[in-house]
């Protein structure tokens, strides 16, 4: 098993992105600052992040056959991602993604999944030997359930880490709870997953018992410029975001996660040690990002996460 490999079962999106002093309301048109097109995708993201943080990372996937699916498959060559596992689909568009994101660095995100619907379990098993082989398996749910269930049994089976982010949150992720050793969603998606707002710890607690009877480990909430919460079975352990001045949060949550998996793959441990070091290395990798526009360009390669200590100002983002 590979020390520092992880196989990303990866959502791959073009982003389109739209700068606008402030978030439009239903039915209201507002004038926008700027514009860029970016590769991105939440699976996307963390790959890159991943690759850029000295990670020997998989990607399996798919794109279309146009031009942004040969531009995103040149991009993550480029990034030294290992790539044999992403499949062009003919006829079908790569993903897309259309952002907003206004002056606080909030944003707003549709997603039209394009290629990233035909990912199958197929395209799990033409991987198998990376899954066996690596030290965590990571996916999100923008792409088939079925190819991600199948993923992970395949990881389970080979004694590798399983670590799921679960966005966007719905009701087909009971098939996979019972595969996932770490959980990461935000707060918006734990509430959808647990179906409440806990405002203790002990609430908190109570209502994670139902994913830890499941199987799984750990619970990981972020929560924005609050940081973020690792929850285990009997604790609740807060864990501090950077105090950075947000520019764009667009790719936050995949840095984060990104910083996270690198630390679990390269300690190949779940141990409250390795999971607070894990959360807070999430926590350093997010830092850097928001402070720079757009998803996979604010992505830190490992050298520069020094830049973010001491940063001075107002609010970091996880």
């Amino acid at each position: 098993m590979s020390e520092r490999r992880v196989v990303v079962v990866a959502s791959l999106n073009v982003d389109f992105t739209v700068s606008s002093p402030r978030l439009p309301g239903t039915g209201e048109t507002i004038l926008g600052s700027a514009f860029s097109t970016s590769q991105g995708g939440k699976g996307g993201n963390q790959a890159v992040a991943l690759a850029r943080l000295g990670v020997d990372t998989t990607v399996i996937g798919c794109v279309g056959d146009d031009d942004s699916g040969r531009g995103y498959r040149a991009a993550l060559d480029e990034e030294g991602l290992f790539t044999a596992h992403v499949r062009t689909v003919v006829g079908t568009p790569t993903g897309t993604a259309l952002i907003t994101v206004d002056d606080a660095g909030d944003n707003t995100i549709v997603v039209v999944p394009g290629a990233n619907s035909e990912v199958s379990v197929h395209d799990v098993d033409a991987a198998a030997g990376r899954i066996v082989g690596a030290a965590v398996t990571l996916a999100q749910l923008e792409t088939p359930t079925a190819a991600t269930v199948h993923a992970f049994a395949l990881a389970r089976d080979a004694g590798s880490i399983t670590v799921l982010n679960p966005a966007p949150a719905g009701p087909d992720i009971a098939s996979i709870l019972n595969l996932t050793d770490v959980l990461v969603p935000n707060e918006v998606e734990f509430e959808q997953i647990l179906g409440t707002a806990p405002a203790t710890d002990e609430e908190i607690l109570a209502v994670c018992a139902s994913v830890f009877a499941q199987g799984v480990r750990w619970v990981v909430v972020t929560l924005g410029d609050r940081g973020s919460a690792l929850v285990g079975r009997d604790s609740v352990i807060p864990i501090a975001a950077l105090p950075v001045r947000a520019i764009d949060t667009t790719a936050a949550g995949d840095s984060f996660v990104a910083g996270l998996v690198s630390v679990i793959a390269s300690q190949r441990s779940l141990d409250q040690e390795t999971m607070i070091a894990a959360c807070r290395h999430g926590a350093r990798v997010a830092a850097w990002s928001v402070q720079r526009s757009g998803a996979q360009p604010s992505l830190p390669r490992l050298e520069q996460l020094g830049a973010v200590s001491g940063a001075p100002a107002s609010a970091g983002a996880v």
